[in-house]
């Protein structure tokens, strides 16, 4: 029974060393077949020189270096691509997920001999500012409104994963990743365990990465956003029309004084508006489906793949 360990690096040198510790302590008090997966993402300190250092002294570390950054979710699929283990254990190395839960996770994995194909960890209590406090539960509620996905709210990177789902997993071809639901979405029965998750300050995610994530993430489920433009278009289509007819009735049966020119201009704008409002939304369903599947782009490149 082989442990793969799979962890991507993004500017991760000041936590590597003691993550590699601290992880393959771990996991050889589990078994001593296992395999440590570290994926550089382009990272431009020096992740991949310390990688390099711990695969020439251990011949269960292998690096499987990008040819750039890719972003996280990607360069998991990267890792997860690369591993070969019957389970595969997914942490990320910053340490604000102890690299010791390998154990509560490979206890809970093993409860139901076989039966749990994924237990993923859900963040205790959300910590940082109260932007990111409020924000992340938002998304997670918006999300869920909007596609039709019922994620449970703060999944977190680390998780123990059967083969059968990871191959599952990276079946999934889409370019544009939101591992949250991909995970979700690829089924067998999974099971979450709450986890405290250390903060060590300032996130690597900007608000702006943040709300990319975002609608990176609604998009990539739902087409629910293009379908409230056409709604709206057809909306104020109705709405145009009820005007322009009650200002009719008005102007014919109770012999109502209307500003020349009006009704004509305001029925037109609004009508004409609603109509082209509903036509670019019906395209954009379509168009954003094809546009997502005709570039055809890898998920990553593969610059070095280190192993022995």
């Amino acid at each position: 029974m082989k442990i793969s360990i799979v962890s991507t690096m993004y500017m991760s040198e000041k936590y590597l060393h003691a993550f590699y510790q601290r992880i393959s302590q771990s996991v050889m008090k589990i078994t001593n077949e296992y395999e440590i997966v570290l994926v550089n993402d382009g990272s431009p300190d020096k992740s991949l020189d310390i990688a390099l250092k711990f695969f020439k002294e251990n011949d269960k570390v292998k690096v499987v270096d990008l040819s750039r950054n890719f972003g996280h979710h990607k360069a998991v699929m990267a890792g997860l691509q690369h591993a070969v283990g019957e389970k595969v254990f997914l942490i990320d190395c910053d340490l604000e997920e102890a690299p010791e839960l390998i154990f509560d996770f490979y206890e809970e994995f093993n409860k139901k001999n076989g039966a749990v194909d994924s237990v993923f960890g859900v963040q205790e209590l959300r910590k940082g500012s109260w932007i990111q406090k409020v924000g992340g539960g938002v998304f997670y509620k918006m999300f869920n409104l909007f596609s039709g996905v019922n994620l449970e709210a703060n999944p977190l990177t680390v998780r123990m994963m059967s083969r059968r789902y990871v191959n599952a997993v990276l079946l999934h071809q889409e370019t544009e990743l939101f591992m949250a639901g991909i995970l979700h979405i690829t089924g067998f029965l999974q099971k979450s365990i709450t986890v405290k998750k250390d903060y060590k300050g300032e996130s690597a995610y900007s608000f702006r990465h943040r709300v990319s994530l975002m609608v990176k993430g609604v998009t990539a489920f739902s087409s629910y956003p293009l379908k409230f433009i056409f709604y709206i278009g057809i909306l104020m289509s109705i709405s145009a029309f009820l005007l322009g007819t009650f200002l009719f009735m008005k102007k014919v049966f109770l012999n109502g004084q209307i500003e020349p020119g009006w009704t004509s201009l305001m029925v037109s704008i609004w009508f004409i508006g609603g109509l082209l409002l509903a036509g670019l939304g019906t395209v954009g369903i379509y168009l954003n489906k094809v546009y997502n599947e005709v570039k055809r782009r890898p998920l990553y490149i593969v610059r070095d793949f280190y192993k022995k």
